[in-house]
């Protein structure tokens, strides 16, 4: 299908959907085998970041009450106050949060639990937002990283009750 007049395809060629799903399925199967919690999520920014050519792409994280998102965990160009207060209220409702900023769009999908929250992958886009089939593909890879994560911290809790034990 062609472009419509805002430059955001409605579908996604084959061959871009093939190479999209692709990718999803490799940061799958990496499941927080890439480095800790530091290298899961810089893999995950960079699959985002190259399944979503111009959109700036962010994972905002809550600290102990406080939504941040550090430089490192930022791909693209992003208005971090603005995206900040969005991935905020999106993990405090624990649902997807949509917001026009000027002539773009910032998306954020909460990271965790229904009940638990604890981040946000922050998406800022063209105006029109995310297509309808990006916005599934990115709740799904959402879902996808609160596993990954939640198995990474569960594993690194484990580790430590283990070594705490085999010390004493």
């Amino acid at each position: 299908m062609s472009p419509s007049g805002n430059g955001h395809r409605r579908f996604a060629r084959p061959d871009e959907e093939l190479r999209r799903l692709t990718a999803l399925v490799e940061l799958g199967r990496t499941n927080g085998n890439t480095g800790g919690e530091d290298g899961l999520l810089a893999s995950t920014l960079t699959t985002v970041a190259g399944i979503l050519p111009g959109h700036a792409i962010a994972i905002a994280m809550d600290d102990e009450g406080e939504v941040r998102i550090p430089d490192r965990r930022v791909r693209g160009r992003l208005p971090v106050e603005a995206a900040v207060l969005v991935a905020a209220v999106s993990i405090d409702r624990a649902e997807a949060v949509e917001r026009k900023d000027g002539d773009r769009t910032i998306l954020a999908l909460p990271l965790g639990t229904t009940s638990s929250p604890f981040g946000a992958l922050v998406v800022h886009g063209p105006h029109s937002g995310v297509s309808e089939t990006d916005r599934t593909m990115l709740e799904a890879l959402a879902q996808q990283l609160s596993l990954a994560l939640e198995n990474l911290r569960l594993r690194e809790q484990v580790d430590r009750l283990m070594f705490r034990n085999a010390r004493n």
